[in-house]
C-alpha cells in the first residue's frame, strides 16, 4: 500500500503568542451618561426585603463609537440577621 502524506520537517516550530489589543485613542473612551434611577422596596417579612430598580438612560454622550446601555434592571432579596 502506498500512503501520500505531507511533511515540512524544515518548518520553524509554531509559538503561541499573546495578541495584543488594537490601540485606541484615550479621547474614544470619553463620555458622559446620566440614568434616572427609580426604585421599590418591599418588605416580604420583618427581617426579608425585596427590592428592585430600573435606570433610564436620559442623556449620553460618547467619543467616538462605544457601546451604551438605553436600559438596565436590578432586582435583589435582603435578609437581616
Amino acid at each position: 500500500m502506498k500512503s501520500n502524506r505531507l511533511s515540512n520537517k524544515n518548518r520553524a516550530p509554531q509559538t503561541c503568542s499573546p495578541v495584543s489589543p488594537p490601540a485606541v485613542p484615550s479621547s474614544a473612551t470619553d463620555g458622559r451618561i446620566f440614568f434616572l434611577t427609580p426604585g421599590l422596596s418591599y418588605a416580604l417579612t420583618p427581617s426579608k426585603q425585596l427590592c428592585g430598580m430600573v435606570q433610564l438612560l436620559l442623556y449620553h454622550y460618547v467619543n467616538g463609537e462605544q457601546l451604551t446601555a438605553n436600559s438596565s434592571f436590578t432586582l435583589g432579596v435582603s435578609h437581616r440577621f
